[in-house]
């Protein structure tokens, strides 16, 4: 649900992701942060299932080349 209404992207080198928000009436960005990921990997797509779960797939040396975000925890 806190990346509802974001557009996700990634930096296929530094596996970096992050996401930003546009307000449309603004025309502008009116946020753009980092989202934090256990492992960098090259992040080649992103998709999203029929209940809105986001996922993102990356080139895997081990196979698992589809991840999904989880709600951090503190």
């Amino acid at each position: 649900p806190e990346l509802q209404g974001y557009y996700l992207y990634a930096d296929y080198v530094s596996g970096l992701i992050w996401a930003l928000k546009y307000d449309a009436a603004k025309k502008e960005v009116v946020e753009n942060r980092s989202i934090p990921i256990d492992q960098k990997l090259p992040i080649i797509s992103f998709g999203e299932d029929e209940d809105g779960e986001v996922y993102f797939t990356a080139v895997d040396p081990v196979g698992n080349g589809i991840y999904r975000f989880d709600r951090a925890t503190k």
